[in-house]
């Protein structure tokens, strides 16, 4: 980077490609571990829960939520922020209530 930043990325071998399907709609796409966690609002808004099944990449599961996901980050366990500023935690299979951000998220970044 420049200006005195720096820059950091992280390199990952490619084992092998999953073939995909029903993705449409499907948003904020994160590997946590074994699983790939993704966000979608139709019907509503939900967290998907994907991993790899027979060589395609399968839903195993839908966690709704209150209101849309901005963001998921892929620590473990992972954290997701809604658009309202909730913070959750995904444990368990289950959406767990963090700390709640002053303000709503800004869809247009």
């Amino acid at each position: 980077g420049g200006n005195g930043y720096v820059v950091q990325t992280s390199r990952h071998a490619l084992v092998r490609e999953l073939e995909t399907v029903g993705l449409e709609g499907v948003v904020n796409l994160t590997w946590v571990g074994d699983s790939i966690l993704g966000s979608t609002d139709f019907p509503s808004p939900a967290l998907l829960v994907f991993k790899e099944e027979n060589g395609k990449l399968v839903e195993k599961s839908r966690v709704s939520s209150e209101s849309s996901i901005y963001t998921i980050s892929g620590s473990s366990p992972p954290i997701i922020q809604l658009i309202d500023g909730s913070i959750l935690h995904y444990q368990d299979e289950c959406l767990v209530p963090g700390i709640q951000m002053p303000r709503l998220c800004n869809q247009i970044i």
